[in-house]
């Protein structure tokens, strides 16, 4: 499912201590990190600053943070009494 809408991998710099990768979203923003110089780093993602897990590749995690803004997008429509379907929809940057 990952997408190309993720930035580039950045290297650490002034807004995040890790190397890292960022999709924006109407929703928020999803962070990746993870510390390239150790050969067994986890990857965390973060939503809008709250950790929500950690994966094994940049692969899983981003994959894991798609799925996880669908469910929250999917949750909100929910609230408002809709119910939507994003089955084999495809993220559009």
């Amino acid at each position: 499912m990952t997408n190309n809408c993720w930035t580039p991998v950045s290297e650490p710099n002034g807004s995040c201590h890790y190397t890292h990768t960022r999709l924006i979203t109407p929703l928020g923003e999803l962070l990746i990190d993870w510390k390239s110089w150790k050969s067994d780093s986890n990857y965390s993602v973060y939503f809008n600053d709250r950790w929500i897990t950690s994966c094994y590749s940049l692969e899983d995690a981003k994959d894991f943070a798609e799925r996880y803004i669908i469910n929250k997008i999917k949750e909100a429509a929910a609230f408002f009494g809709y119910e939507i379907d994003v089955t084999g929809s495809e993220l559009v940057c």
